[in-house]
């Protein structure tokens, strides 16, 4: 049996990673005989990762792969490969038995290869069916997200979307791409509720589960820090990252984030912990930078540790667990929290963060990272570190729901196979 997980980003990005990880695992524990082929947009830093050979994505293939190419160049590339690729996926069987593969360059023939050989597609876990804007840049990003794993349809394989955040999409036409894309697919997995109130205001056939997170699996399976932590009374977990296209609007939510690490340091003892989540240099994607930005308005320097290191997803949520408490705008940052029963205090730049922080009662502890000021986010710690022992008991009580129905997806996966075979 072969199984094909496609739309895997970045190992750079850990909490990326550790949604692979999992699945990788839940795979093997559902499937045991399975051969497990992962593509992913990161073909460099991705290698050797997660115990399984990896390939590549449309988004490498036909986006990022050229992206040091002329704009001309890489837009007639897009064409081409596209216009190759559909016409190759939707060729009429009347016209010839033989699909034209005459069409497609070596990379397209080999993603399309693997799709034809797989007997499962799983798109995998995140939330990366969405746009900011209504642009072309977006609709373009979502047309090749989608096909990246509907061309599993149209060569005759059964494709689930694993655990997943959905929307929002912005225009009409990107609301038809999203539900046509979606409407050939298997099986949905909506990873909270939010997605799952978004996918019935498209109005699909396609059946819909309600599952959680796969990271909750994670928990109990981080390994040993790589360094000691200081002596504090208090140690203190933080993520950050770049949002904003606004400079005015970012430097607000870095001057709240170093306001209230100066203010851990001088109320309660704490030393705080920057920890590298997403080191996505290549993509642009690197939190690091904005880490460097609180640092430089921190004035309880001695307080604040950055670390830049590129440590594995388990060594993240190793380091989590010897937290006290965590605060977090990297939503998997705060899911390595949580499955340590640490208590988080939640940035919400998507959906997704207040979906998954109500699925376990916290919802009071999510603050919009467009409305945070440094009086908010000092109001949320306080509230937290006033009975922090009750919330910690209560994540533990609330995760054991949440790490059922993330075992449950892979199980309905299997089921819906099942019934394709036979």
């Amino acid at each position: 049996m072969k199984v094909l997980i496609t739309n895997v980003y970045s190992y750079k990005n850990k909490g990326d990673a550790a949604i692979v990880v999992a699945l990788v695992s839940e795979v093997r524990r559902v499937f045991p005989e399975a051969d497990i082929l992962i593509q992913t947009t990161d073909i460099k830093n991705d290698s050797d990762r997660y115990g399984a050979p990896i390939s590549a994505t449309l988004l490498w293939l036909l986006l990022s792969a050229h992206r040091s190419k002329p704009l001309a160049w890489r837009l007639l590339k897009l064409a081409g490969g596209l216009f190759g690729l559909t016409c190759y996926l939707l060729w009429p069987r009347r016209l010839s038995r033989h699909r034209p593969g005459w069409l497609l360059d070596s990379g397209l023939r080999n993603f399309v290869a693997e799709q034809a050989e797989a007997d499962i597609v799983i798109a995998c876990g995140g939330g990366y069916l969405r746009t900011a804007s209504a642009g072309l840049g977006d609709l373009i990003l979502l047309a090749v997200t989608g096909l990246n794993f509907l061309a599993g349809h149209y060569l005759g394989r059964p494709v689930y979307l694993y655990s997943q955040s959905i929307g929002p999409v912005h225009g009409r036409l990107q609301r038809q791409i999203l539900r046509f894309c979606l409407q050939r697919v298997d099986l949905i997995e909506s990873r909270e509720d939010i997605t799952g109130r978004f996918l019935a205001g498209l109005k699909l056939t396609t059946p819909v589960l309600a599952t959680a997170d796969p990271v909750f699996l994670l928990q109990g399976r981080g390994t040993k820090p790589p360094m000691a932590l200081s002596s504090a009374k208090l140690q203190v977990g933080l993520t950050v990252r770049k949002w904003f296209d606004q400079d005015r609007d970012l430097a607000q939510y870095i001057t709240a984030v170093a306001k209230t690490i100066d203010y851990l340091s001088a109320t309660y003892g704490a030393h705080v912990y920057y920890l590298p989540q997403v080191i996505a240099a290549n993509f642009g994607d690197d939190d690091r930078l904005i880490a460097e930005r609180v640092q430089r308005e921190v004035t309880h320097k001695a307080a604040f540790t950055l670390l830049t290191a590129d440590l594995h997803p388990l060594e993240l949520i190793g380091f989590c667990g010897q937290m006290d408490i965590f605060i977090g705008t990297r939503m998997h940052s705060n899911i390595f929290a949580l499955i340590n029963a640490v208590p988080v205090v939640a940035i919400e730049y998507e959906h997704k963060t207040r979906g998954i922080m109500r699925g376990l009662g916290l919802e009071d502890f999510v603050v919009a990272i467009a409305k945070v000021t440094p009086e908010l986010l000092k109001s949320r710690v306080d509230q937290l570190l006033t009975d922090r022992d009750r919330y910690s008991r209560q994540i533990t009580t609330n995760l054991v729901g949440e790490v059922a129905k993330s075992r449950h997806a892979m199980e309905a996966i299997r089921e819906d196979y099942r019934r394709h075979a036979k």
